[in-house]
Formats: structure tokens, C-alpha cells, sequence
């Protein structure tokens, strides 16, 4: 288990109870999934199962994996939570620069983070969601299912807030009102990611962008591995 503990200050605690208070009082007595404003949420969620490593390697997935690299070392971790960064992306309408923004700030791309008040995973989600748009058993230490409930729950703020980005990044922290979480996650995006191309998962690389990377790339002594720019591929 991760020792990551985020620092929240006492207002942003506050607005998370009042947040998870004012999410399951309309549902006292009728169960907890029966808010339609979140069906858009539950259905991609159940999604999460979707095996995401088969999708092929797009140059954003590349690009961004050799600029983790020092943040997330180990290639299988990384390039998973890469590709259902991007996965998560397309389906909600959301710039997968800002969820790796937003994954930064949350949990510092520890997949084991949990802070003070209970949030989970990278994009450091409450477990009461799971009751409202997942399943009982959803594992949110899962990156594949951590990443749907996190791009789902920002969705179905932008939503509810008309696609104002700031108002639903601050609902998401549980700060709503306030502007200082979303201006961290902008610091971070302007920073980190804003000045890079936006692709989405059509942008998969041709057979002749593969071939180059390929010829780039180096053997290990024992023919087993093969290493490039972001990756590294071994048999078994």
C-alpha cells in the first residue's frame, strides 16, 4: 500500500462529505443507482472490462510513454495506464493531457495512493461511487477501473456544470466554488502537456511509423527484448 497522504486543507475535506452527502440523500429509500444523471457514468464504466492492451499503439501512447518514463519506469504499468488514459479520453470527450494532468496532481501516478479521506488510486476516486455507477467488488486500485470511474465522474460533472471545465474539475476535488484546484491542474497541463499534439486513438501509427521505430530500436545480449524510444517488448 502506498504511503502517498495528500495534503487536503479543511475546506476541501468538508466539501467532500457534503459532496457525498448531498450524492446519496436523493436516493435514500430508492437505492442508490437510480439517478439518471449518472447513466452516462455507469455505462462507461462497464466498459472497463474492455481489454485496452489490445488497441494498438498510437503516437500519443509513444510520445507520452518516453516522457514517463522517470515518473512510471516499469513499460507494462506505463503504457497500460497510457492507453486507458486515451481510451477513457475519446469516450468522454475529455483532453487526455488533462487526465494526465489531472493523474499527476491526484496521485502522482501511484496507482496505490490513498489519501487522508479515503480516495483511491490514480485519479484518487471515493469509494461511494462504486455504489452509485459501478459494481460491488470494483477494485479502484485497478488502473483499467480506476481510469473509468475517474473520466466517467469528470464527465458527468462537465455535464451537470455545462462543460465548464473549472467549475466541474472543482466539483470533482470537492472544492466546488473554489478555483484553486483547477488552476493546479492547469499549471500542471500548461506545464507538462499543453504544448504537445492532441491525438485520439485514430491516430494509430502506419505499418511505416512502426517500421521506423522498430529499426531504432535495440536487442538485448539474448535476443529476448527489444527496447526503443518509451517501450520495451520481451518474449516469454
Amino acid at each position: 500500500m502506498s504511503t502517498h497522504k495528500p495534503i487536503y486543507p479543511p475546506s476541501r475535506r468538508l466539501h467532500r462529505w457534503a459532496l457525498v452527502v448531498c450524492l446519496l440523500i436523493p436516493s435514500l429509500g430508492q437505492g442508490a443507482n437510480t439517478d439518471p444523471r449518472l447513466d452516462a457514468a455507469r455505462s462507461t464504466v462497464e466498459l472497463a472490462t474492455l481489454q485496452v492492451e489490445s488497441l494498438p499503439l498510437t503516437d500519443w501512447v509513444l510520445r507520452m510513454s518516453e516522457r514517463l518514463t522517470p515518473r512510471i519506469p516499469d513499460t507494462e504499468t506505463r503504457l497500460s495506464l497510457l492507453r486507458n488514459v486515451q481510451w477513457q479520453a475519446e469516450r468522454n470527450a475529455i483532453s487526455p493531457d488533462l487526465l494526465l494532468a489531472l493523474i499527476e496532481v491526484e496521485s502522482g501516478y501511484d496507482p496505490n495512493a490513498v489519501s487522508r479521506a479515503g480516495a483511491r488510486g490514480l485519479m484518487q476516486v471515493m469509494p461511494f461511487w462504486v455504489g452509485l455507477i459501478g459494481r460491488a467488488g470494483d477494485n479502484l486500485f485497478d488502473i483499467r477501473t480506476n481510469i473509468a470511474y475517474g473520466s466517467a465522474i469528470l464527465r458527468h460533472y462537465l455535464d451537470v456544470d455545462d462543460n465548464d471545465l473549472t467549475s466541474a474539475l472543482a466539483r470533482y476535488n470537492g472544492s466546488q466554488g473554489q478555483e484553486w484546484y483547477p488552476n493546479r491542474i492547469y499549471k500542471v497541463h500548461q506545464r507538462g502537456w499543453a504544448n504537445l499534439p492532441r491525438l485520439t486513438a485514430k491516430d494509430a501509427a502506419t505499418p511505416e511509423q512502426i517500421a521506423q521505430i522498430l529499426s531504432a530500436a535495440t536487442s538485448s545480449d539474448d535476443g529476448r527484448c527489444l527496447e526503443g524510444p518509451g517501450f520495451k517488448l520481451c518474449r516469454e
